[in-house]
């Protein structure tokens, strides 16, 4: 998730609309 959080402040896109990309991609395990 690190990884992941570093790759994205690379991005101009929303944090929501980060969020919810990674969500529909990635489903919550939890």
């Amino acid at each position: 998730m690190a990884k992941y959080y570093e790759s994205t402040t690379t991005f101009n896109y929303p944090w929501e609309q980060v969020t919810q990309c990674f969500w529909n991609r990635y489903p919550n395990p939890f």
